[in-house]
């Protein structure tokens, strides 16, 4: 069937409710796309029995694995996994690694340890695909998520790193707050929607929620999750200690002077423990709207509509935008916080299931579908919109009630297999709609010209949140730093109104023909923006695309090795992104955490 015939078809048939109905619908019209959705080897491969590498020690399991990041876009074949059980056993990989690597005097030969959670992640920050498997070995944090202790007088938890964002949440939620709010337990004010993803890869990276003040509402520790940090341990080498040659594990408290260089490490660093802020837990209210996009991101010279995202953010604080391609009315979502449930509260987390129940063979045959047939992409757009609409009811019928960790974690890992192009852009609370409003016109405009060439590189929405910038003040502890390597540590720390983070991320499955130059011109339009030298406040998204060639992302070596330096030495003189390059060095003396991309981007 040629693409026009197929795009006839799709038309003509009934709308499906559903992305798996879309899947089936798709096969139907093109039986051979069944052929063309070949699933990838499972992430973790039951392997025979191996002693593992030279030397290894005996007593921690390891095998070999083919791994896979979610969006199956990276892949390594036959890497070693171990199994640590104890923070001790990372430290006798991490001294294995160090004694194997003394032998060897090829770079490409010495033995990196990468840590390896959920691999909910988009860059190469865990393994590049173009290195040598065997010197690869993935250390599994899953089985380090024991420890859990909680401290009501300085309101802080503490945490094993392999404790995944769901577990920790529900392990606050079910503490006794002794009254401290009408809701159950304790929460943060915001974390990922994902909640299947571990602590410590969520920290490494800056991981973020939705939250910005509104109305009254103040909002403390609305920045990135790793702001939230007090004190936390690391297996290092430690230049200060009894014997700076070997890994141990070390102790550091926020106020040490090397803590912020930790904090958001991008896997130059091994974490094993985190004592984290918290705050009462509280209830929420979250409504579906679909307002105009015109009016969404309307010029902000004119007077501004009710549905204007700066008039939801000053109601709300908390919002999210999905606008899905070729579309003109974007999914919203406000939670709004209330004293109590006014109807019968969520029973749990994850409440729209009809985007996450997408099994990756009914995500394989959409991509192949759109694969085969570009064209359909602006049929799809606006079927994810009709299924979102379908199911996630607007207003107050489809409103839901219930707690933060019921109400903000609502992705699992089994939505579209996605890919995605993300920048976090540092503004005042009045630039907001202003900002919103640029990238709209510029956004539409891309779509449009690549259409108007029957190209069609974007099959997935944007989507929009807001944050503010690590600000520390609420931490309660004296004298201390944002994570140095957080896209919310202020690039203004002495400026107070600079104080809203802006996450936009265009979302497209994983080599869609012609997406690369789309999130090059892209990427290039917003570092003209909010990137040049008198208004140098955008960065990427460490955990999401960026540094986009027409080879990909993470391939311009100006942004990764200049660029990116540059944004984060700002003010002139702090030199931030240097010295927190120098001090993962420096607590890494046999470089073993690291691999082929980051020794571009933090070398060491």
């Amino acid at each position: 069937m040629d693409e026009q015939e197929l795009l006839t078809r799709l038309e003509q048939s009934p709308k499906p409710t559903s992305y798996a109905e879309f899947a089936e619908l798709l096969q139907s019209l093109e039986p051979e796309l069944a052929v063309k959705t070949e699933l990838p080897e499972p992430a973790i491969l039951a392997a025979n029995k191996s002693s593992g590498p030279p030397g290894f020690p005996p007593n921690i399991h390891i095998k070999q694995t083919n791994f896979n990041n979610w969006c199956q876009a990276i892949e390594l074949r036959k890497a070693w996994i171990a199994y640590p059980q104890t923070p001790d056993d990372v430290v006798a990989i991490a001294n294995w690694a160090k004694e194997q690597n003394k032998k060897q005097n090829q770079e490409d030969k010495k033995f990196r340890l990468r840590a390896s959670g959920h691999s909910h992640n988009w860059s190469p920050l865990v393994v590049t695909s173009d290195v040598s498997s065997y010197y690869v070995v993935l250390v599994d944090t899953s089985t380090l998520n024991r420890v859990y202790e909680f401290d009501r007088e300085n309101l802080t938890a503490t945490f094993d790193v392999g404790t995944t964002i769901e577990q920790a949440t529900d392990l606050l939620q079910k503490e006794d707050n002794q009254g401290a709010s009408n809701a159950p337990g304790y929460s943060w004010q915001n974390f990922t929607a994902p909640g299947a993803m571990s602590l410590g890869g969520v920290l490494a990276i800056g991981g973020h929620g939705t939250s910005i003040p509104y109305d009254n509402h103040p909002q403390p520790l609305a920045g990135c999750l790793s702001n939230l940090i007090v004190s936390f341990k690391a297996v290092v080498t430690d230049p200060n200690g009894t014997d700076p040659d070997s890994y141990v594990i070390k102790e550091f408290h926020r106020s040490d002077t090397d803590a912020a260089a930790f904090l958001v490490h991008l896997g130059r660093a091994f974490l094993t423990e985190v004592t984290m802020k918290v705050i009462p837990n509280y209830y929420l209210e979250v409504v579906n709207s679909y307002p105009k996009a015109d009016d969404l991101f309307q010029d902000p010279s004119q007077p501004l509509s009710d549905n204007a995202i700066a008039k939801l953010l000053d109601r709300y604080g908390r919002v999210e935008v999905i606008w899905f391609p070729f579309t003109d009315e974007p999914w919203i979502k406000t939670w709004e916080t209330i004293p109590e449930p006014t109807k019968t509260p969520v029973s749990g987390p994850y409440n729209y299931p009809w985007a996450n129940n997408i099994t990756l063979t009914e995500s394989n045959l959409i991509k192949a579908g759109l694969f085969l047939a570009p064209a359909i992409t602006p049929t799809f757009g606006r079927t994810q919109l009709s299924i979102t609409k379908s199911n996630a009811v607007e207003g107050e019928s489809g409103a839901m009630q219930g707690t933060a960790r019921d109400l903000l974690l609502y992705v699992q890992d089994n939505t579209l297999r996605v890919t995605a192009c993300g920048y976090a852009i540092q503004l005042r609370r009045d630039q907001v709609q202003e900002a919103a409003y640029q990238f709209y016109v510029k956004y539409q405009q891309l779509l449009q010209q690549y259409q108007q060439a029957s190209k069609y590189p974007i099959n997935g929405p944007v989507e929009i949140r807001w944050t503010t910038v690590d600000f520390t003040d609420d931490l309660g502890i004296q004298d201390v730093q944002p994570p140095a390597l957080s896209a919310c540590h202020s690039v203004q720390p002495h400026d107070q109104t600079l104080d809203t983070v802006f996450w936009v991320d265009a979302l497209t499955l994983p080599s869609t023909k012609f997406s690369n130059e789309f999130f090059v011109e892209l990427e290039t339009w917003i570092k003209q923006q909010w990137g040049t030298a008198a208004n140098n406040v955008g960065r990427p998204e460490w955990s999401k695309g960026w540094a986009y060639t027409s080879q990909g992302g993470w391939t311009n070596e100006t942004i990764i090795t200049s660029d990116i330096p540059a944004h984060y030495n700002q003010p002139q003189g702090t030199n931030t992104f240097t010295w927190a390059t120098e001090t993962l060095t420096k607590y890494d003396q046999h470089h073993i955490y690291t691999n082929k991309f980051l020794d571009q981007l933090l070398p060491g």
